[in-house]
């Protein structure tokens, strides 16, 4: 009898600066309604990423853990903490492959729908 392994949900860190994404004091409030329409929008445009990427189905989500002020309010910093699923035997996450799939989509890490990224603000998993 073949048993399918078990898949665990393992996670990772996706931090980036938006350029164009004024910071408010309520952004930084979890539960607010700036902070859930932020966190909302960035789930949607990530996943668009992450469902390009190499992770494809085994991407299950990122949720924003911060917003945080960059340059007195002018830039906002998001910090979000994302899944995927991992066989146990698995190699883990191909942090290196997917950090470049995602510099592909984002035009080389500037560009995130309608955002302008700080192209070296961007961090998956520390990378």
């Amino acid at each position: 009898m073949n048993r399918a392994a078990k898949l665990n949900e393992e996670t990772f860190t996706l931090n980036f600066t938006i350029n164009n994404l004024r910071y408010t004091a309520d952004m930084g409030q979890p539960g607010s309604l700036k902070f859930n329409i932020t966190d909302m929008f960035m789930q949607y445009l990530i996943s668009h990423l992450f469902q390009k990427s190499s992770l494809g189905a085994r991407y299950t989500g990122c949720k924003v853990i911060a917003l945080r002020s960059v340059k007195n309010s002018i830039k906002t910093r998001v910090d979000a903490l994302c899944t995927y699923l991992q066989s146990p035997s698995g190699p883990g996450l191909p942090t290196k492959q997917v950090f470049h799939e995602l510099s592909q989509q984002t035009h080389d890490m500037t560009w995130l729908g309608p955002y302008s990224l700080d192209k070296d603000s961007f961090y998956l998993n520390g990378l």
